[in-house]
């Protein structure tokens, strides 16, 4: 049995998810949003926050958006706090389940900064190829994508 369970954030758990946002080593790879931000993302009917629990304690959280095509969803942000457990890998491949399985979704993108070497290797280890790039706010990005398989 799994020690990882995704839940769905509740409005109570928004102060702790900015919180692991600002923690020294997620700065770098993130940009921390504004409790505005994320209440308008998490009440968006296109919007769905996940809880990321390891042993029943709070690790992370994935922030994922609803594409308009019917197809795609966007994995805006995961943020693990505990590394070297595998936490991150089975989070992914939780939330892909979900997005299949709940959302009916079966292509799931994401965008990160170059510089992430250990996001990179994970999607790549986890069959998300990369399609492209991009630049927001002066800042490059890298596009990868995973076409999810459909029984």
């Amino acid at each position: 049995m799994s020690k990882l369970t995704l839940r769905s954030t509740a409005l109570t758990e928004l102060e702790s998810l900015m919180l692991m946002e600002r923690m020294s080593d997620a700065v770098e790879f993130l940009t921390p949003k504004s409790r505005e931000d994320h209440l308008t993302d998490m009440q968006s009917a296109h919007g769905t926050y996940l809880s990321i629990y390891w042993e029943d304690e709070m690790v992370g959280y994935l922030s994922l958006i609803l594409d308009p095509d019917g197809i795609s969803v966007e994995c805006r942000r995961i943020l693990v706090t505990k590394s070297g457990k595998g936490i991150g890998r089975l989070a992914m491949l939780a939330m892909e389940t979900y997005c299949q399985e709940t959302l009916g979704r079966t292509r799931i993108w994401l965008d990160f900064f170059p510089h992430n070497a250990r996001g990179r290797h994970l999607y790549q280890k986890l069959g998300y190829q990369k399609y492209g790039e991009t630049v927001c706010d002066g800042k490059a990005l890298e596009l990868y994508e995973k076409l999810l398989n459909v029984n």
